[in-house]
């Protein structure tokens, strides 16, 4: 007979004894209404089934960083541009276009 999130001779819950879920994921939790009985609930970063696909965000124009945004504090009154490299935080100065 089959049993909804339970594995093998004893009936052994699958995330109590076996963890199916991958890296990225925060728990595993029983769940009969879902295939094999139990689901993965990922961390921010994760998705799929198992939590084992990687989001690549993508921070908004003012912030940087992977996989976690954070914002550039670049001081635009001091002729900085808002947006900083989106790899290292680094301010640039700010373009200016003249208008003659």
């Amino acid at each position: 007979m089959f049993y909804p999130g339970r594995i093998g001779a004893r009936c052994d819950k699958i995330c109590d004894q076996y963890n199916p879920c991958g890296e990225g994921a925060v728990e595993c939790v029983m769940s009969e209404s879902s295939p094999g009985g139990y689901v993965c609930r990922c961390d921010e970063r994760h998705t799929g089934r198992y939590c084992e696909q990687s989001i690549n965000q993508t921070c908004p124009s003012s912030w940087w960083g992977s996989p976690i945004c954070g914002p550039c504090n670049c001081p635009k009154d001091r002729g900085f541009d808002p947006s900083c490299d989106k790899q290292t935080g680094q301010c640039s100065c700010r373009v200016s276009i003249n208008k003659s």
